[in-house]
């Protein structure tokens, strides 16, 4: 009965150890192992990424000494995966066949293979700064072994999913949504809608159609996503109207965080640009929250369709008539929101950037991934590329962290709306 006992407090204590240990602990770059049961693992995953199947293929993953058993992994992204790399971005599903496994409370693991960031620091910074701010995944960096070979540097992002939204709001069986281009529905000329990459308007609600600009990840939601398009596309010439109607299912205070992001850091490969990689997640209120997702290209490491040289001077107001992207033309119709957009612009400028900790938080990053980035062998960025990231542009394309920001500064110096404050720094 004793030695009993004594099982069972060890196997507590071991337990409250796992839990209490913090996964995207920003100060630690854990080890992440991954061994494939078959040998034919790679050509497995290359055929289920082309056919878009959410086929997965069992391994075991080591994390910190501990192995997690049957494992399901796939590879996951758009741009960033090729069939060529050794190093693609991946998708682990610790409760694939063994129910309620999980790594320090994650069932659900995305590893992002720091693709076109010679710094490799974008997607974690990025995340680091929008977090302390609205709702928002947090992200940090592992090491990956395949079959004991080293693979390289990840960064490590929490999946947004019922559990991270819970963590946050009261939620029951909200709408999720993934704002993304899916390629599985209609063509807009098949559909009695307007499409775009950003939030779609219309008067015509099928999920075969909505499907190509959204991912539906919860049971229902495409009734709610309807109504909030149709409340923000109507009325905004009633601001009264607008105002009382608007707040009812929106969220405006975290969209205009989002916004302003990533208009100063000119995250392009968002609403604000491209419009994708955000989520838009219902709570039991029935109030639609934007979440940002996938910033692997902030800070200018995104250009397509704009031209690169010219980054620095992204417009504080650009697509405020762009009808295909109404939570920027409608909601900036609304003199408070509008304002509501600078005020928040003006504290991320003070917090993060007039005060150089954007570049203090940069630079300590990329003093902590240094060893990692020499020892792996598929960065794609070779020789001073890494090292030269935060303040010189790379091949004409990806601008340094800083050298962008400053420029930036220079930019928004000559814009009227923050005056007050360049007059004050």
């Amino acid at each position: 009965m004793i030695l009993k006992l004594k099982l069972i407090i060890v196997f507590l204590f071991l337990q409250s150890v796992l839990f209490s240990q913090d996964l995207f602990d920003i100060e630690k770059i854990r080890d992440f192992k991954l061994k494939f049961y078959n040998k034919d693992w790679r050509q497995k995953l290359d055929s289920y990424k082309k056919k878009n199947s959410d086929q997965r293929v069992l391994a075991k993953l080591i994390v910190d000494g501990v192995e997690y058993d049957s494992v399901g992994v796939k590879f996951k992204g758009n741009s960033s995966f090729n069939s060529k790399y050794i190093k693609n971005p991946l998708n682990i599903k610790l409760d694939y066949k063994i129910k309620k496994q999980n790594l320090f409370g994650y069932q659900t693991i995305k590893l992002s293979n720091v693709f076109m960031d010679p710094s490799a620091i974008r997607e974690v910074l990025a995340f680091g700064i929008i977090g302390k701010y609205i709702t928002s995944p947090k992200a940090c960096f592992v090491q990956l072994f395949i079959n004991d070979s080293i693979i390289g540097l990840y960064s490590n992002v929490e999946v947004v999913n019922k559990d991270l939204i819970k963590k946050y709001y009261t939620y029951k069986k909200g709408a999720i949504f993934k704002c993304e281009n899916t390629g599985k529905g209609l063509k807009p000329q098949n559909c009695n809608v307007a499409v775009s990459d950003g939030l779609t308007i219309g008067f015509t609600l099928d999920s075969i159609c909505y499907s190509n600009n959204y991912e539906l990840q919860s049971k229902n939601g495409w009734n709610e996503l309807l109504n909030l398009m149709m409340t923000l596309w109507y009325n905004s010439d009633d601001t009264s109207k607008y105002l009382h109607q608007i707040d009812k299912v929106l969220d405006i205070d975290k969209v205009m965080w989002m916004l302003a992001f990533n208009n100063l850091f000119v995250n392009l490969d968002s609403y604000s640009w491209s419009g994708r990689n955000y989520y838009m997640i219902q709570d039991s209120n029935k109030i639609f929250h934007p979440i940002m997702w996938d910033m692997n290209m902030c800070f200018g490491g995104f250009s397509h369709f704009y031209d690169a040289k010219n980054l620095a001077e992204f417009p504080v107001f650009s697509c405020d008539s762009n009808i295909y992207r109404p939570l920027i033309s409608k909601l900036f119709l609304v003199p408070e929101y509008k304002q509501l957009y600078i005020n928040h612009y003006i504290t991320l400028l003070k917090n993060e950037v007039l005060n150089n900790e954007l570049e203090k938080q940069a630079l300590k990053l990329q003093k902590q991934i240094f060893p990692y980035i020499k020892n792996d062998p598929y960065f794609y960025y070779q020789g001073k590329s890494f090292e030269k990231s935060i303040y010189q542009t790379y091949n004409n394309q990806i601008p340094g962290i800083v050298e962008l920001m400053q420029k930036r500064l220079n930019y928004l110096r000559t814009q009227h709306e923050f005056e007050n404050l360049f007059k004050k720094n």
